[in-house]
């Protein structure tokens, strides 16, 4: 199996960059980076859920990333990224 290649949108690389600068634990946030990255590059689908028509979204905590998958090119693009909330 080939691993997928993972590319983030500017947007997503300044929502972590924005993320990263405002949180009390950065190392946190880098080891769920990272650790999204090993699991979109691995298989994009599983443990992503559909979320609407070519949307993706996974949960790597304390981040949710919504990411878009191109099966021609075998490329996961992260298209936005939060932090999960609580309800």
């Amino acid at each position: 199996m080939h691993p997928w290649k993972v590319k983030w949108a500017a947007d997503a690389q300044e929502q972590l960059a924005d993320l990263w600068l405002r949180s009390a634990d950065r190392g946190l946030l880098t080891i769920a980076s990272d650790h999204l990255d090993q699991i979109l590059a691995r298989d994009p689908r599983d443990p992503g859920k559909e979320a609407s028509e070519g949307l993706w979204k996974i949960i790597v905590s304390p981040l949710v990333a919504l990411f878009e998958i191109d099966d021609q090119n075998h490329v996961v693009i992260v298209t936005a990224l939060g932090l999960i909330t609580k309800n």
